[in-house]
């Protein structure tokens, strides 16, 4: 969890700090995105465990608000 932390926890309260309903869920959408490039890359063995990040993201997006 700490590297999905590292990767953009920034970027997800960035997102969340957005008033508008559509601008907000493309921030996260985008932020999300960035999240598992950075952490799966080109890494088959972290691929396969992408379902875990991104509830990783989600549990990071909760805590923020």
């Amino acid at each position: 969890m700490d590297r999905v932390i590292d990767a953009g926890a920034d970027d997800l309260a960035d997102a969340l700090s957005i008033a508008q309903k559509q601008d907000r869920y493309a921030a996260l959408s985008a932020a999300s995105e960035k999240i598992m490039t950075a952490i799966v890359g080109d890494d088959e063995e972290l691929a396969e465990r992408t379902g875990e990040i991104k509830s990783y993201i989600h549990l990071i997006q909760r805590n923020i608000v």
